[in-house]
């Protein structure tokens, strides 16, 4: 027979021993702890992100902002609309300076036919037509003004309506017809029409 000893167990160290089944278990605890946790993390990002997306959505869909994006992209469209207006007016300008026979040189070219005792003293320009008042020493001058007229390109008809003598100068009114000009570009003048008429 064996002795028994109650104090065996207290004079033994004791040994720890890490059963297979025990670690299994501290394993299977500390996946489901991580699996626990990253689903309260992801319910928790969710959460902040559908704030989120409602507080953006709410601010999309505020009528006062709604408001002013419209004004601005009325503003916008209207800006659009003026620029391509300025380009059609540049456009149409740019045009109308190309075929405008009334230019600093047309004029020009009227005042390099006066004689040097001669002078305008009105000058009106209607349409086609142009009509001269002037101040001359003599009726010869005024006879070579309008010879000199006649050779300037894009003048018609140059009549002198009257010439009034008035102490010692005359004064005279030339009536000028312009030639017809293209409006449409589509190549016919006026005397082309006239003769298809």
């Amino acid at each position: 027979m064996s002795d028994l000893n109650f104090f065996d167990p207290y004079i033994e160290k004791q040994r720890f021993k890490i059963s297979k089944s025990l670690l299994l278990n501290v394993l299977l605890l500390l996946i489901i702890i991580s699996l626990i946790g990253y689903g309260i993390f992801n319910q928790i990002k969710l959460k902040k992100l559908k704030t989120e997306i409602n507080e953006k959505r709410a601010l999309a869909e505020n009528s006062r902002i709604l408001k002013e994006v419209k004004k601005i992209k009325v503003q916008e469209e209207e800006i659009n609309r003026l620029f391509k207006e300025v380009e059609e007016i540049k456009i149409v300008n740019d045009y109308v300076e190309d075929i405008n026979i009334i230019n600093k040189n047309f004029l020009n070219s009227i005042t390099s036919k006066m004689s040097e005792d001669m002078f305008l003293t009105s000058f009106n320009i209607s349409n086609k037509y142009v009509d001269i008042v002037g101040i001359s020493k003599d009726k010869l001058s005024i006879a070579q003004f309008k010879k000199g007229l006649e050779s300037i390109e894009h003048m018609e008809d140059i009549f002198i309506s009257d010439i009034t003598k008035e102490e010692d100068f005359y004064i005279f009114d030339i009536n000028i017809s312009l030639e017809e000009v293209d409006w449409d570009g589509d190549g016919e003048d006026s005397e082309q029409i006239q003769e298809e008429d």
